[in-house]
């Protein structure tokens, strides 16, 4: 059977796609951006250091640009975790890379350890 129905569809505010699935609003102006688009032109800031998901700000570009000018609360909020974010990530970067070098160092003297044992074993007979 074949109904005549009327549809409402979400549209992405800078290509004109149609939004079927994934889609992100600017939370200051209500600016609608397809998943490709939000690539480009949303800057996403997670609620939590260590989760992101539900309660995560997604802010355009120019928006993202004013509210940081007008020292918007909120997003000095997310600014904050944003950067924290960041501070994490770098400061694990560096543990990981001393960790190597200490694992590294460890193999190293194994190593030679194992040579002068061995080297012991081979002069004692």
């Amino acid at each position: 059977m074949k109904k005549p129905m009327t549809r409402e569809t979400t549209c992405c505010d800078v290509c004109g796609d149609v939004i079927e699935i994934c889609g992100t609003k600017c939370d200051n102006c209500g600016k609608d951006f397809c998943y490709e688009c939000e690539k480009k032109h949303i800057v996403s800031y997670a609620h939590g250091i260590h989760v992101g998901g539900s309660g995560d700000a997604h802010w355009c570009v120019p928006c993202d640009h004013q509210l940081h000018l007008d020292a918007d609360l909120r997003h000095l909020a997310f600014e904050t975790i944003k950067k924290r974010r960041a501070e994490g990530a770098a400061w694990h970067r560096d543990y990981h890379e001393r960790c190597r070098a200490a694992e590294e160092r460890v193999e190293q003297m194994n190593q030679r350890w194992e040579r002068a044992k061995n080297a012991e074993k081979g002069t004692a007979h």
